[in-house]
């Protein structure tokens, strides 16, 4: 995380979700980022909404966002089928 990865961005409001177990360590790199008109913040939902399953396995915001079979690890939609079936 550096000043020319955000560079493209320049002006915009950039909200960083980083995985369970990495919020300090964003939250310190991301202050060091200096761009004009820019600003970056770090959310701390992963953090605040992990169980210990999850700080386990070091999920981020996909493994959230996402609803997986357990078995298979496939993403599945709404139905509960795999998303590549359609």
């Amino acid at each position: 995380m550096n000043n020319e990865m955000f560079a493209p961005l320049k002006g915009k409001r950039i909200v960083l979700f980083p995985d369970v177990n990495q919020y300090h360590k964003w939250k310190q790199k991301a202050t060091g980022i200096l761009i004009p008109r820019t600003q970056i913040s770090v959310s701390d939902y992963l953090e605040k909404r992990a169980t210990p399953a999850m700080r386990e396995q070091g999920a981020d915001l996909a493994d959230v966002l996402i609803k997986t079979d357990p078995v298979a690890g496939w993403a599945l939609t709404d139905n509960d089928y795999p998303v590549m079936w359609d």
